[in-house]
């Protein structure tokens, strides 16, 4: 049995990284129980007194703070297994409410309690602001995928110090106007 699970993951590290989808390998045994090394994404220091300034309470190990995402990323968790899902939206109607944070913090923190890459998306095209909270300064992000279909696997970007957790940054501001507007009658 143990044969046929080492060939399915050779074939489907195979199959994704033809595809140029980067599939991080781990350093003990194929289990993927050990550290994860990444060959493509690009890895960029965080450094500790910035993501403590931006409160980035995930990133370290105790704190009240530290606990209560702690929770929330074992709720969503069980929520996104019961459902089968793999995929999780923070969004709010306005804007200062706290979804960057949030989003970054429960991020950080699902990936201490999963054994595999949790994946951060910035998806506000307008605001981009991920990369500012870890001192990042990518010249690449989504807006270059989705308009100029930069590979995804040179967009990627692993902050130091924090495993299991990898960034794509929104990309350069895109000014997005409504497409549909009220006619006066």
């Amino acid at each position: 049995m143990e044969r046929i699970k080492q060939a399915l993951a050779r074939a489907r590290e195979e199959r994704l990284r033809t595809s140029g989808v980067e599939t991080p390998s781990t350093t003990s045994g194929s289990r993927g129980t050990g550290e994860i090394l990444y060959t493509r994404s690009r890895s960029a220091d965080a450094p500790k007194d910035l993501l403590r300034e931006q409160r980035v309470v995930s990133a370290f190990e105790n704190g009240e703070f530290t606990d209560a995402y702690k929770i929330l990323s074992t709720q969503v968790l069980h929520k996104l297994q019961d459902n089968r899902w793999n995929a999780l939206a923070v969004t709010s109607p306005n804007a200062g409410e706290g979804k960057t944070l949030t989003a970054i913090n429960l991020a950080i923190s699902l990936a201490k309690e999963v054994t595999y890459t949790v994946l951060l998306v910035d998806a506000d095209l307008r605001d981009p602001s991920v990369h500012r909270y870890f001192g990042l300064q990518p010249e690449l992000g989504l807006s270059d995928y989705l308009l100029h279909d930069a590979p995804l696997a040179d967009l990627l970007i692993h902050p130091a110090g924090i495993p299991r957790f990898v960034i794509l940054p929104g990309g350069k501001p895109l000014a997005i106007r409504p497409r549909c507007s009220a006619r006066p009658r």
